[in-house]
């Protein structure tokens, strides 16, 4: 656990301590409904803490594995090694989804010599 943390959880313990005292002092009849948003205010930042832990060591494992990998010789040609990867065989090619004007809005498609003037 680092020093920032439980600098961070005594500040928490303050704050949120002082609050409740204020609130007893007053003789508050919500005690419970300010315990209650402290306690969920107290979890929130908590599981921030931990999580932003573990992001850190998450970043530092990947950049010590990357470290001590050897890297990967590139081809002359410019071709990666692997083969390229085959489309699949068998699958429907569907139709777009978007539909063009109709009804009243879509323009004639060919005028008809046979229709009389408009």
């Amino acid at each position: 656990m680092l020093a920032s943390n439980i600098i961070i959880g005594i500040g928490l313990v303050a704050v949120f301590g002082g609050a409740l005292i204020i609130a007893w002092r007053r003789r508050d009849r919500n005690l419970f409904s300010v315990l209650f948003v402290v306690g969920i205010a107290a979890l929130a930042v908590t599981v921030t803490i931990v999580r932003v832990d573990q992001y850190r060591v998450q970043k530092a494992e990947a950049s010590q594995v990357a470290k001590s990998q050897p890297a990967q010789p590139m081809a002359a040609s410019g071709s990666s090694v692997e083969p390229t990867a085959k489309p699949p065989i068998g699958l429907p090619i569907l139709p777009p989804m978007v539909r063009g004007p109709s009804g009243a809005a879509a323009p004639p498609a060919v005028h008809s010599p046979y229709a009389g003037n408009p």
